[in-house]
Order: structure tokens, then sequence, then C-alpha cells
């Protein structure tokens, strides 16, 4: 909870005097702390332009970046930037249509990395947010050509976790140090316990947690792992609390040491579930106002943003958006 301390000092002039006001004990006012109601409740946002769907969404300073996506008849390359007045507007458009891929954010840079167009792509790009108007850059691409794989950055570097690549489902883990100028360098770090598509990552303040997926896109699992963060990365790999049912392509993300995983795909219908891990157990909150999956997310400002995705079993793509606060606490 953020506390504003105010204080009153002034002076006037007049008779030859000067006379003060001052605090000496000033009272505290707080802001609204949306976390104080529980389950804390999801908000309508400024609703998508379109319809969209496995596009993928990334915070950059105040704005959010929508990439990509399918509309559930055309793949797009476009981009949409909500600034701070809420409202969408166009973006740069991206070299090529994409979907599935990961977008995350590293100083004034966003990077758009793998993904399909159909069939599992490795190319990477990066925008400078500080002058969008020099277009897309490519970047070192990855060391293989995947869709659904999880991307997160660690202490300034990106990692990747997972996913389908051509030989199938993945369990292979890479990072990429970033230099001063924002190119990557990638690297083979150690595997997954077991092969992992369409999970989620958060990062906590000690640890690393993937969320759902599954072995294939056939089955979505129920399980949690974690590793340590250490001065070398991550530390190995333990198994985590069971989600109170098996999802994948869901909203995940982390505030503090909670992780909250929100809507996803059971393996035959879409989800409104809402879960927060807190202390080591999953506990329900607030669900989405509609079950969805194959969101676009990110967190912007402690929130959850979540936009977009598929309605129930692939029945239609939506253009509703709403966000959650993230609590850092167990409330």
């Amino acid at each position: 909870m953020h506390r504003i301390w105010l204080m009153i000092l002034g002076a006037c002039a007049g008779g030859g005097t000067t006379s003060s006001i001052s605090t000496t004990d000033p009272a505290p006012v707080s802001e609204p702390d949306p976390c104080e109601a529980v389950p804390a409740a999801w908000t309508q946002s400024e609703p998508f332009p379109e319809s969209r769907e496995g596009g993928a969404m990334v915070a950059a300073g105040e704005q959010l970046y929508v990439l990509g996506g399918f509309s559930g008849t055309t793949l797009t390359d476009g981009v949409w930037v909500r600034g701070v007045d809420g409202a969408w507007r166009d973006g740069p458009s991206l070299p090529v249509a994409r979907q599935h891929m990961g977008a995350v954010a590293v100083a004034d840079r966003i990077y758009v990395l793998g993904g399909d167009d159909g069939t599992a792509r490795d190319e990477v790009w990066s925008l400078d947010v500080t002058a969008p108007d020099d277009g897309w850059r490519a970047e070192t691409p990855l060391r293989r050509a995947t869709t659904f794989s999880a991307f997160a950055v660690i202490e300034g570097a990106v990692w990747m976790f997972g996913g389908q690549d051509t030989d199938g489902p993945s369990d292979r883990i890479f990072r990429a140090e970033v230099d001063e100028d924002g190119a990557l360098t990638w690297e083979r770090r150690s595997s997954l316990p077991s092969p992992l598509v369409g999970a989620g990552v958060a990062v906590t303040g000690t640890h690393v947690v993937l969320a759902g997926g599954g072995r294939s896109l056939a089955r979505a699992e129920t399980d949690t792992w974690s590793a340590p963060l250490t001065a070398e990365g991550i530390g190995p790999w333990s198994e985590g609390p069971a989600l109170p049912a098996g999802v994948m392509l869901a909203a995940v993300a982390s505030a503090g040491d909670v992780v909250t995983v929100a809507g996803g795909f059971s393996g035959t219908d879409s989800s409104d579930q809402t879960v927060q891990l807190v202390n080591g157990v999953w506990e329900v909150r607030a669900a989405l106002p509609g079950s969805r999956f194959s969101t676009m997310f990110s967190v912007l400002e402690r929130r959850l943003e979540v936009a977009g995705g598929w309605e129930g079993a692939f029945e239609s793509v939506r253009s509703e958006a709403w966000s959650t606060p993230l609590c850092f606490d167990a409330r």
C-alpha cells in the first residue's frame, strides 16, 4: 500500500513579523487499495478494436502493445497500442503475420519471438519503443523454430521454456543475453522435467514458476513446476501444487510471490476460472467475466490485462478486454 505524506509550510509578511504554520505529526493519506476486496474483481477495459486470439501482449513504459494473432479467419501482422488515455491506436506492423509467439520488453525494446504461421518459426524482431517510426529490426533467431513457448525476462536476459518445435513437444530451455544495443545471443540451458506446450510462466521474487500447459496440445495438465533464482540464472526444478483443473494457453502472471492463472483451455472447452497461488495453496478468485483461452495478456501497473481470445471450444474469437489487480500478499 502506498502512502502519501502531506506537509503544509507557509509564511506571510506584514508589520515586520513572519508567521509559519507547520505540522509535526502529519496524518497518512492512503490511496485506495484494490486488493482490500477478496476476491479482487475484474473490470471492463476499452474493448480491443477487433476480434483476435493467439497474439502477444507486452507492456512497455505506460503503454500496452498487442502484436499479431488470428481474427478467426485471417492471420495478421497488425499491431495495436493502448496509451495512458486507454484508447487503442495503430502501431508499426510486424514484418510478417504471426500467432502463438512470445513477446517481452527489455529496456526500451520489445521483442517478438518465434510463433507460427501454420508452421513453427524461429524469427525474432525488436522495436525501439522510443523510436517506433524506425520500425522492426531483425534479431538473432531462436536456436530452434518453436511455437507455444513460454518466455520471461530474468535479470535482464530473455528465457524461453518448452513449446512445440519441429521435433514435437519440447523440454528445451534457452537463454539470450541482451547487449547494450539490444542484440540477443542465445545459448542452450538445462531442460524441463518433461516436454511442455502452452504453459504460462511467472517470475516471483525467488522462483520461476511454470503453470498449466500439456505434454502436447491434446491434453491440458494440472502440473506446476518451480525453480529457484540463482546467481547463474535458475536452479533445479521441483514439482509444485497441482492446479485445481488442467488448463493450457491461460493468462499467467505474478506480483511479489503470488502467481495468478486466469482462463485457459481444458482440452475440451474454455475456462473462466481465476486462481492464485498463495503460500503454496491455489485459491479461487473472481472468475473472468467470460470463458476464454489463447488471450493476449500482460501486466501493467500491478494489473493483469487480458484481451481477446477464443470463447468456448473454438466457437468464436472475441474482442473484450478486462483487468484485475495483482495482490502481493495473501488477503
